[in-house]
């Protein structure tokens, strides 16, 4: 075989399945327990439903997604041979503020998010608040935040809201909680407060979100 035929070979060959971009990452977890219900030891990937960032509850449910994720390596490999080295990459780790996005959606017309009312680690109360409510689009694009007024509270959205919908995740608005914070390195436990109101009843419904940090890995073939 001449080199011109062996180049693209290994061309045709990298584009069916064998060249990939490989990433090992740390990120915190939220659960409802202060010790984690996954494997700390073992690698998720990000759609392992034990290491999923999603809490459900009865009139609605949580996505919660600390801004702390740390790169620990990663490599570009080739017929599954790593032929070059990416390094680490440290992130919002040890800066401020220290941002969480929080995700909403429920039973239509039955709770408040009080996103003002949020604490972390059980005293220091959010600074700032944004949020922004998904336009559907299939373009790959995120929806500029707007910043709340001090407490300012929200009716959670109908979870089956656009769900006909193809390019957007049915019924979720995200907030961003930003809190005068050192950014923790994702191996630190730390904890989120978030208050909810019942429509019906009018009675204050506490939320204890715990985080614990997860070994992950990511993989985008070419």
């Amino acid at each position: 075989m001449n080199i011109a035929k062996l180049i693209k070979f290994l061309i045709i060959s990298c584009l069916l399945t064998s060249c990939a971009n490989v990433s090992y990452y740390i990120g915190s977890v939220p659960s409802m327990t202060a010790e984690p219900k996954f494997n700390p030891n073992e690698t998720y990937s990000y759609y392992d439903d034990d290491v999923s960032n999603m809490l459900e509850f009865g009139k609605f449910e949580l996505m919660v997604s600390p801004y702390n994720t740390i790169q620990t390596d990663g490599h570009f490999e080739l017929f599954f041979i790593p032929v070059e080295q990416h390094g680490s990459a440290q992130g919002s780790v040890g800066r401020t503020p220290f941002k969480i996005s929080v995700s909403v959606k429920g039973q239509v017309d039955t709770t408040k998010f009080l996103p003002f009312k949020a604490t972390l680690n059980g005293g220091l109360k959010v600074n700032e608040v944004k949020w922004r409510d998904p336009e559907p689009s299939c373009v790959y694009s995120y929806t500029d935040w707007s910043a709340l007024k001090l407490d300012t509270v929200h009716i959670v959205k109908d979870r089956l809201r656009n769900q006909q919908e193809k390019c957007m995740k049915p019924g979720w608005v995200e907030y961003l909680l930003v809190f005068e914070a050192t950014t923790p390195d994702p191996t630190s436990k730390f904890s989120l407060e978030l208050f909810f109101q019942d429509i019906e009843s009018n009675q204050t419904i506490r939320k204890n979100i715990f985080f614990n940090a997860a070994k992950f890995i990511s993989t985008q073939t070419h």
